[in-house]
């Protein structure tokens, strides 16, 4: 599929319709038509309690995903821009005259896993990786493990 920015205004729009505790089955069919496989691997990282919101001592949150095997123990840093909102996104006229939302390509966040890497960034087949979207969805529904970080964990090295 390819992405652009109706699509990506969709998506902003399905994420807002999700409350803490409440994911309306109409979200759910239409995240999945939108998002396929990369949706139902999202779902079972927050059903399975992967999710970890980090708070560090200056105030900015991220979120590390632990993978779906955790076998090796394997988790990814995700970064979201949240802050990007229909109600303060820029508006764009085309030469017909139309609007619609200018949304940055970057606006829905990153990820540290190589599918990131690859499927978002280098080859665009995708919008987002499972953990991105898990971060979104445990964000969205308020179903995560918060911990505050140390400066020491955050600046520590990856482990794969």
């Amino acid at each position: 599929m390819i992405w652009n920015r109706d699509l990506l205004l969709l998506l902003h729009q399905l994420l807002g319709q999700i409350r803490p505790r409440h994911l309306p089955e109409e979200t759910v069919l239409a995240l999945h038509k939108l998002l396929q496989n990369t949706f139902i691997a999202a779902l079972d990282l927050v059903d399975r309690g992967h999710v970890i919101r980090n708070k560090t001592p200056w105030g900015r949150t991220t979120y590390e995903v632990r993978s779906a095997s955790n076998t090796r123990g394997d988790s990814y840093r995700v970064f979201m821009a949240k802050d990007i909102t229909l109600q303060n996104t820029p508006m764009m006229t085309a030469s017909d005259g139309t609007t619609s939302a200018s949304i940055p390509e970057d606006s829905l966040g990153f990820c540290s896993c190589p599918a990131f890497a690859y499927a978002v960034l280098a080859s665009k087949t995708h919008v987002m990786c499972k953990h991105l979207l898990a971060a979104h969805l445990a964000d969205r529904l308020d179903k995560f493990t918060d911990r505050t970080s140390t400066e020491e964990h955050i600046f520590a090295p990856e482990t794969s």
